[in-house]
């Protein structure tokens, strides 16, 4: 800033006034010039620094909203990864390894995201559709096997769930029954 400017010409001032050589100006000169390029230096790696750190809250702030949509509409997982893609695209200081890196973090998070919605829409299709490598290209052999035991146990709870609320039909048709024999004696 101008007043860091200030300051740094009032020191480089300070100390030339010592000075009574060419040689010794020079030197303070040169010194003085390294130090404000390293201070320039330093000022841009904070800023690249800032900037990257606020990237990466952005690009988590995306990633979390577009789970949010796809646990509601798993439909959309082609859409989104698409759109992702060209966010990391368009984000510059990546080489193209970090760029394949991000990408693929991402797709995973989405495809986990969309694939916990398609299990709570229908858990034995999303098994089955796991299982059937629908998804592959996103998933890492263990986040499909934890999806996959997922399903399964939704599968066995919304299983559990039929049976139990079976037996309190068949309960109440019972108790139905009994109350109509009783009021008929």
């Amino acid at each position: 800033s101008g007043e860091m400017q200030n300051v740094l010409d009032a020191a480089v001032q300070d100390v030339r006034q010592n000075r009574t050589t060419k040689y010794g100006l020079s030197i303070v000169d040169h010194s003085a010039a390294n130090m404000i390029a390293d201070i320039g230096h330093s000022a841009r790696m904070a800023d690249a620094q800032l900037a990257g750190q606020q990237a990466k809250e952005q690009m988590a702030s995306m990633v979390n909203a577009n789970g949010d949509v796809l646990q509601r509409d798993p439909s959309m997982l082609s859409t989104i990864t698409q759109e992702q893609e060209i966010v990391v695209d368009h984000l510059t200081g990546l080489t193209p390894e970090q760029r394949t890196t991000i990408k693929r973090q991402m797709n995973q998070e989405a495809a986990k995201n969309a694939v916990r919605g398609w299990i709570a829409i229908d858990p034995k299709q999303a098994g089955d559709r796991l299982n059937k490598g629908e998804w592959d290209k996103f998933l890492e052999p263990d986040a499909k096997a934890a999806l996959i035991a997922n399903a399964e146990a939704q599968v066995r709870s919304d299983e559990s769930q039929a049976r139990i609320a079976a037996q309190e039909a068949r309960l109440q048709t019972r108790l139905d029954q009994d109350a109509r024999m009783n009021n008929s004696l």
